[in-house]
């Protein structure tokens, strides 16, 4: 009997050894597990496949787990082996709907201005989704007081392009851009600008185009008159305004009231006397603003030349009479002749004279020289840099024979 005893202690206490817990990595297992992995440095890694190679395990068991590289999460089969039925722990790609969706992006296009103040109109973002499974989504941002809407039904799977419309009234522009993110899983966010218009009135205007119209000239040194630059707002809100902008000694200001929502023409008229010759630009007094360029010219006549603004004279050196290019004269009124390369030496005058030539170093007379022999110049040897227009292009340096009055200079070739 106490053979028998003995026996039935050992079978028993060989039973308990085999359902005890293993311990990978501690040799202390928690005794509510069958198997507890222990470490600071490992992890669990779970068989990784994507979502056609998890459809291809034959009969599934419930409760078989495996991390989705197509998904990006742990899932684990709800159903049955005939019927598997697999969902994510932690969370579940949401689209807020019956559709999964892996993935969003959120910068696929936008249109639309958001405006301070005024209840949203024909503003919209476009998002991708990436569709794994199709059904419905419902889809939202929300901040600043606006909000991004879309629902529906995805048809396929794949990337499919959302259309998320605005709603609302932006409360305020201090913390512009704003950040909208979605209410999915995954998510994407995207940025939008809120503009605080100011005209400087009651009205509201969502842009400006500065280049519609310009006219007059710019004088240094002179007040200016009839000159203007004609602009165009685009208005949201009908009211008053009253615009400036002011470089170079020159305001050029406009202020009334808009009658009519749309692109409304606005003429800013110009005051005061430009300081200094060159471009300035002028910039808006508002928000949203735009900007224009005016060129100060010493004479009121210039030219683009080459890509740079330069200033002619507008009358002939030596002129007698008016200064006036636009009055005609005649005679001696219309100015000096001078032989190129000549500096102003007497010889331009049209009483001076003449005298057989061509004359040598030192090159001084104050008759104007002829010379009927090949290369007809009036000094020997020749020389074209006496004005500083070399034989191989322009010398943007005055040379020290150039007859024009201070800040001027002859023209290059160019």
């Amino acid at each position: 009997m106490k053979k028998i005893i003995i026996l039935l202690l050992l079978a028993l206490c060989c039973t308990l050894q085999t359902v005890a817990q293993v311990g990978i990595g501690t040799n202390t297992p928690n005794e509510n597990a069958a198997l507890e992995l222990s470490s600071t440095s490992q992890g669990m890694l779970f068989p990784r496949m994507n979502s056609t190679q998890r459809d291809a395990i034959d009969s599934p068991a419930k409760g078989l787990t495996i991390f989705n590289t197509t998904l990006n999460c742990i899932q684990t089969n709800i159903g049955t082996a005939d019927s598997p039925s697999w969902k994510c722990l932690g969370y579940s790609p949401s689209s807020k709907g019956t559709a999964i969706v892996s993935s969003y992006t959120c910068s696929t296009a936008s249109a639309g201005t958001l405006i301070a103040g005024t209840t949203v109109s024909g503003v919209t973002q476009t998002i991708t989704a990436t569709v794994t499974t199709v059904g419905t989504y419902s889809i939202t941002a929300t901040a600043n007081g606006v909000t991004f809407t879309a629902s529906g039904t995805f048809a396929d799977t794949g990337d499919q392009n959302i259309v998320l419309t605005a709603s609302g009234t932006p409360i305020a522009s201090t913390s512009s851009p704003y950040s909208y993110t979605l209410n999915t899983y995954p998510n994407c966010s995207f940025t939008r600008t809120v503009i605080d218009p100011n005209c400087n009135g009651t009205a509201v205007v969502s842009a400006y185009s500065c280049s519609t119209a310009s006219s007059g000239t710019l004088i240094v040194g002179t007040a200016v008159s009839g000159v203007s630059q004609t602009i165009t707002a685009t208005v949201t809100t009908v009211g008053t305004y009253s615009i400036s902008t002011t470089a170079n000694g020159v305001t050029f200001s406009a202020s009334g009231t808009f009658s009519g929502t749309g692109a409304q023409n606005i003429v800013l008229t110009a005051t005061g006397t430009p300081t200094a010759i060159g471009t300035n630009s002028y910039i808006l007094n508002t928000t949203p603003n735009c900007s224009f360029s005016r060129y100060a010219s010493v004479t009121g006549y210039y030219a683009n030349v080459g890509g740079t603004i330069k200033d002619f004279m507008a009358y002939n050196i030596g002129v007698t009479g008016s200064q006036d290019p636009m009055t005609y004269q005649s005679g001696n009124n219309n100015g000096a002749l001078y032989q190129w390369g000549r500096t102003t030496d007497g010889h331009e005058a049209r009483t001076s004279g003449t005298a057989a030539g061509p004359i040598s170093s030192p090159w001084t007379s104050t008759k104007f020289i002829t010379n009927s022999s090949s290369p007809y110049d009036w000094r020997t040897p020749q020389s074209n840099t006496l004005w500083g227009d070399g034989t191989t292009g322009a010398n943007p340096v005055k040379a020290a024979n150039d007859p024009c009055p201070t800040g001027f200079k002859v023209p290059s070739q160019a």
